[in-house]
């Protein structure tokens, strides 16, 4: 070995102490390079299957959600239809009970004047006969003369239960 060492000058005494020398660089770049940079390098890959994991956690609420949510559209449109037949079926009923209470008031209303109309041809017929009595009276009147008041009574009463005969 004595030839090695001195064809390539090596000195033990210096080749020891680089070796030293190189042993505490590298713990020194061990403990305060590498162990942080590796410490960093964990907690930046922990990140990002944290944020892998949420995003999936995320992706999975979020079709769980749209899910729900197009349960609930579809729930709700269901209630809208059923609640426009019912609307529909109550303004029908509400037409039909508007029609019949129209057709109702105009029924009263045509006996109203129906009635009205009969009273009134009753008062006609009365006042009719009483002006024909009176007529017929003032023609007795003039063909037989003067008749006393109670004979005119009398005469009247008598035409006036005939015409009602």
């Amino acid at each position: 070995m004595n030839p090695i060492v001195e064809s390539f000058h090596i000195d033990a005494g210096l080749l020891i102490a680089q070796v030293i020398n190189f042993a505490i660089v590298l713990a020194v770049l061990y403990f305060f390079v590498v162990k942080p940079l590796t410490n960093v390098l964990e907690e930046r890959a922990n990140k990002v299957e944290k944020g892998i994991a949420d995003a999936k956690e995320a992706d999975m609420h979020l079709k769980k959600a749209q899910s729900e949510y197009e349960e609930k559209l579809t729930e709700a449109k269901k209630e809208a239809h059923a609640l426009l037949e019912k609307t529909k079926e109550d303004a029908e009923k509400s037409r039909v009970a508007a029609l019949a209470e129209i057709k109702e008031e105009m029924q009263r209303e045509a006996d109203k004047e129906r009635a009205r109309m009969k009273e009134e041809r009753a008062q006609l017929k009365h006042e009719l006969r009483e002006e024909t009595a009176d007529l017929v009276v003032l023609s007795l009147e003039k063909v037989l003369g003067t008749l006393d008041s109670e004979t005119h009574k009398n005469l009247v009463k008598e035409i006036y239960n005939e015409s009602s005969k």
